[in-house]
């Protein structure tokens, strides 16, 4: 399965956390921590962008463009 860059890493630390207990061993903190790193990361790259919008006082009736010679 093909898939994006950093679900590789989220999946095997996470599959790590998930398992070590089943062979009764504790996962070292660094496997916990590259997952949440990993998590963190993904989650920031997945938000959502912030849609640009303009002061009300800017729009114009007239097509919405400003024009510097008249202030309007």
């Amino acid at each position: 399965m093909d898939l994006p860059p950093g679900y590789d890493r989220l999946i095997v630390n996470g599959l790590a956390l998930e398992v070590a207990s089943d062979f009764g061993v504790v996962p070292p903190a660094s496997v916990a921590a590259a997952y949440l790193s990993a998590k963190n990361n993904l989650k920031r790259l997945n938000a959502p962008m912030p849609i640009m919008s303009m002061p009300a006082g800017l729009v114009t009736s007239g097509g919405g463009r400003y024009d510097i010679n008249s202030d309007t």
